[in-house]
């Protein structure tokens, strides 16, 4: 019994080592469909089949902050931005985007801005994002998955002090 705490921070010791419960993620950008990243295949039978006329759509704007990199403008409509509900049931048109930077998923979006700073991405890297539902499937449109893709445009110069 007295080698029972040794055990247990040994099992902690070796999960934490291991990764285990830790998750990464990466990013994507603006058209009426967008790809999914390679490391995450998306078959048909994973998607969200809404019928055209009634469908959510986004678009991507990515304009140069004020000070350094870019602020990233996600605009929906017939989309409700669920972020407490991720994880759970689907509902109709709801949930969270995935953010893919490069054609790599970096992150999920659960609203519509995103600051994106210079330090990660240069002028001409492309932006894309999906709409997901709840279990994280992306909506899609006659087997087109929902999205949008743009070009990151160039950083603002910085001021000069006029």
């Amino acid at each position: 019994m007295r080698h029972l705490p040794v055990v247990a921070w040994a099992t902690v010791g070796l999960l934490i080592l291991t990764g285990c419960g830790t998750s990464t993620e990466t990013v994507a950008s603006e058209s009426p469909a967008a790809t999914s990243s390679p490391s995450e295949p998306v078959t048909e039978s994973d998607l969200l089949e809404v019928p055209a006329k009634g469908a959510p759509t986004v678009s991507l704007t990515a304009t140069p902050d004020s000070i350094t990199g870019w602020n990233i403008n996600i605009e929906t409509r017939k989309w409700t931005w669920t972020p407490g509900k991720t994880g759970g049931a689907n509902e109709p048109n709801a949930g969270h985007g995935h953010l893919y930077f490069n054609g790599e998923k970096i992150t999920r979006i659960y609203g519509p801005w995103y600051f994106l700073s210079d330090e990660q991405a240069a002028e001409g890297d492309e932006l894309s994002v999906t709409l997901n539902g709840n279990d994280h499937s992306p909506w899609a449109v006659d087997g087109q998955e929902i999205g949008a893709k743009t070009a990151l445009p160039a950083p603002k110069p910085p001021d000069q002090g006029e």
